[in-house]
């Protein structure tokens, strides 16, 4: 399981680090469920203390019923990143004026280049035919 959130990255949670947070987890609950209330009941054995320590308790326990849901559906809730468009060449795209497509860039007005054809090496002429397409001599079949 991995944990997102401010308190842990996103790198699955250790044994030891979960034994670590049981125990915080169950010392608060000591405290908030046992030690408190004793001292509301010990320092003032009324009847309306008896009443306050039952309603902080029904409320407390609602309260971390209510915590703990949250904490457990909080890989749910968190936002996802957003998806990055990636090139041809498996490389993720930047986003800037230089790196729009012809579509985006149509889109924002901005002028689409004319693309020209390219010249040949040699000018206009065209290669002969015993000579390879980088104007190098081709060897004959068979000579080595």
């Amino acid at each position: 399981m991995t944990v997102q959130g401010p308190f842990a990255g996103t790198r699955p949670i250790a044994w030891p680090r979960a034994a670590i947070g049981a125990a915080v987890f169950f010392g608060l609950m000591v405290v908030l469920f046992i030690m408190i209330p004793n001292l509301f009941v010990t320092s003032d054995p009324s009847q309306f203390t008896k009443i306050i320590t039952i309603a902080y308790i029904v409320v407390l326990f609602a309260l971390v019923a209510w915590m703990t849901a949250a904490w457990q559906n909080r890989s749910q809730v968190a936002s996802q990143p957003e998806t990055q468009r990636v090139s041809a060449f498996g490389r993720p795209m930047r986003a800037g004026p230089g790196f729009a497509s012809f579509a985006e860039r149509a889109e924002k007005g901005v002028p689409i280049p004319k693309l020209e054809p390219v010249q040949a090496r040699f000018g206009d002429k065209e290669p002969s035919k015993d000579a390879s397409s980088f104007g190098r001599p081709m060897k004959e079949k068979g000579s080595l």
